[in-house]
Protein backbone atom coordinates (compact mmCIF):
# COMPACT_ATOMS: atom_id res chain seq x y z
CA UNK A 1 0.00 0.00 0.00
CA UNK A 2 0.90 3.68 -1.06
CA UNK A 3 0.64 6.60 1.81
CA UNK A 4 -0.78 9.02 0.39
CA UNK A 5 0.19 12.81 0.53
CA UNK A 6 -2.62 15.00 2.45
CA UNK A 7 -5.41 15.71 0.74
CA UNK A 8 -5.30 12.54 -1.57
CA UNK A 9 -6.66 9.08 -0.89
CA UNK A 10 -7.50 5.68 -3.27
CA UNK A 11 -5.59 3.16 -5.61
CA UNK A 12 -2.01 5.06 -6.79
CA UNK A 13 -3.50 8.28 -4.71
CA UNK A 14 -5.74 9.30 -7.89
CA UNK A 15 -8.20 11.17 -5.64
CA UNK A 16 -8.94 14.36 -3.47
CA UNK A 17 -10.34 14.37 0.08
CA UNK A 18 -13.68 16.62 0.40
CA UNK A 19 -12.99 19.98 0.49
CA UNK A 20 -15.99 19.87 3.13
CA UNK A 21 -13.54 17.52 5.51
CA UNK A 22 -12.91 19.69 8.60
CA UNK A 23 -9.24 19.61 9.03
CA UNK A 24 -7.84 20.85 5.78
CA UNK A 25 -9.18 18.64 3.79
CA UNK A 26 -7.33 15.25 5.78
CA UNK A 27 -8.87 12.23 4.99
CA UNK A 28 -8.38 8.21 5.19
CA UNK A 29 -6.24 7.28 2.29
CA UNK A 30 -7.97 4.19 1.17
CA UNK A 31 -11.35 5.02 1.84
CA UNK A 32 -11.40 9.06 1.72
CA UNK A 33 -13.43 9.20 5.18
CA UNK A 34 -12.43 13.05 6.76
CA UNK A 35 -11.32 11.83 9.95
CA UNK A 36 -12.49 14.82 11.77
CA UNK A 37 -15.52 15.51 11.00
CA UNK A 38 -17.09 17.44 8.31
CA UNK A 39 -17.34 21.14 7.99
CA UNK A 40 -20.43 23.24 8.94
CA UNK A 41 -23.66 22.23 6.66
CA UNK A 42 -22.44 18.96 5.41
CA UNK A 43 -22.72 15.54 7.00
CA UNK A 44 -21.46 11.85 5.55
CA UNK A 45 -18.61 9.87 5.28
CA UNK A 46 -17.08 12.04 2.85
CA UNK A 47 -18.45 15.07 3.56
CA UNK A 48 -20.32 15.12 0.01
CA UNK A 49 -24.22 15.43 1.63
CA UNK A 50 -25.80 18.84 3.02
CA UNK A 51 -26.91 18.59 6.36
CA UNK A 52 -30.28 19.28 6.94
CA UNK A 53 -30.78 21.41 10.37
CA UNK A 54 -33.18 20.47 12.58
CA UNK A 55 -35.27 22.64 15.11
CA UNK A 56 -35.66 20.78 18.61
CA UNK A 57 -38.19 22.34 20.25
CA UNK A 58 -42.05 21.77 22.28
CA UNK A 59 -41.77 18.15 22.42
CA UNK A 60 -41.08 17.74 18.83
CA UNK A 61 -38.07 17.54 16.10
CA UNK A 62 -39.10 19.26 12.82
CA UNK A 63 -36.73 19.62 10.12
CA UNK A 64 -36.24 22.14 8.28
CA UNK A 65 -36.10 21.28 4.50
CA UNK A 66 -39.56 20.28 4.79
CA UNK A 67 -40.34 23.88 6.64
CA UNK A 68 -39.92 25.16 3.06
CA UNK A 69 -42.91 27.11 0.81
CA UNK A 70 -44.69 24.61 -0.48
CA UNK A 71 -47.57 25.24 1.04
CA UNK A 72 -47.94 27.77 -0.98
CA UNK A 73 -47.31 26.60 -3.77
CA UNK A 74 -49.91 23.92 -3.21
CA UNK A 75 -52.51 26.47 -2.49
CA UNK A 76 -51.79 28.39 -5.61
CA UNK A 77 -51.65 25.08 -7.95
CA UNK A 78 -55.22 24.49 -6.14
CA UNK A 79 -56.55 27.50 -7.18
CA UNK A 80 -55.12 27.34 -10.74
CA UNK A 81 -56.85 24.02 -10.88
CA UNK A 82 -60.16 24.71 -10.04
CA UNK A 83 -60.07 28.16 -12.18
CA UNK A 84 -58.93 26.04 -15.19
CA UNK A 85 -62.35 23.82 -14.53
CA UNK A 86 -64.72 26.44 -14.25
CA UNK A 87 -63.44 28.12 -16.79
CA UNK A 88 -63.90 24.42 -18.90
CA UNK A 89 -67.34 24.16 -17.44
CA UNK A 90 -68.60 28.01 -18.71
CA UNK A 91 -67.17 27.34 -21.70
CA UNK A 92 -69.87 24.21 -22.21
CA UNK A 93 -72.69 25.79 -20.86
CA UNK A 94 -72.22 28.83 -23.42
CA UNK A 95 -72.08 26.32 -25.93
CA UNK A 96 -74.81 24.48 -24.98
CA UNK A 97 -77.28 27.45 -24.70
CA UNK A 98 -76.36 28.45 -28.37
CA UNK A 99 -76.94 25.25 -29.58
CA UNK A 100 -80.30 25.29 -27.57
CA UNK A 101 -81.05 28.58 -28.93
CA UNK A 102 -80.36 27.75 -32.36
CA UNK A 103 -82.92 24.38 -32.64
CA UNK A 104 -85.65 26.51 -30.96
CA UNK A 105 -84.70 28.83 -33.52
CA UNK A 106 -85.18 26.46 -36.67
CA UNK A 107 -88.16 24.88 -34.38
CA UNK A 108 -89.97 28.37 -34.43
CA UNK A 109 -88.91 28.93 -38.88
CA UNK A 110 -90.27 25.21 -39.15
CA UNK A 111 -93.85 25.99 -37.45
CA UNK A 112 -93.83 29.64 -39.26
CA UNK A 113 -93.45 27.79 -42.36
CA UNK A 114 -95.78 25.00 -41.58
CA UNK A 115 -99.01 27.55 -40.71
CA UNK A 116 -97.69 29.41 -43.80
CA UNK A 117 -98.49 26.50 -46.03
CA UNK A 118 -101.21 24.97 -44.53
CA UNK A 119 -103.12 28.30 -45.28
CA UNK A 120 -101.79 29.05 -48.50
CA UNK A 121 -102.67 25.48 -50.43
CA UNK A 122 -104.99 26.20 -53.32
CA UNK A 123 -108.07 23.72 -52.38
CA UNK A 124 -110.34 25.07 -54.81
CA UNK A 125 -110.66 21.92 -56.92
CA UNK A 126 -111.67 19.73 -54.12
CA UNK A 127 -115.36 21.36 -54.14
CA UNK A 128 -115.74 20.10 -57.55
CA UNK A 129 -115.07 16.58 -57.22
CA UNK A 130 -116.45 16.17 -53.91
CA UNK A 131 -119.68 18.08 -54.89
CA UNK A 132 -119.75 16.58 -58.05
CA UNK A 133 -122.40 13.63 -59.12
CA UNK A 134 -121.26 12.46 -62.41
CA UNK A 135 -123.58 9.72 -63.80
CA UNK A 136 -120.70 8.40 -66.17
CA UNK A 137 -119.11 6.31 -63.30
CA UNK A 138 -120.79 3.11 -62.46
CA UNK A 139 -121.06 1.35 -59.32
CA UNK A 140 -118.64 -1.20 -58.52
CA UNK A 141 -121.36 -3.96 -58.15
CA UNK A 142 -122.46 -3.40 -61.34
CA UNK A 143 -119.39 -3.93 -63.26
CA UNK A 144 -118.66 -7.54 -61.61
CA UNK A 145 -122.12 -8.66 -62.28
CA UNK A 146 -122.62 -7.84 -65.80
CA UNK A 147 -119.46 -10.03 -66.74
Amino acid sequence: MQLCSTGEYGLHCKQRCSAFCNSSGICHPLTGECIDGCIEGWEGARCLKVKTQTIVGESHVKNQADESNSAPLYIVLGALCVCIVIIVLLVVYVFKIRKDKENYMKQKQYEHRCKETAFTQDISGYDSVIGRHDDSYQELHNVTTDR
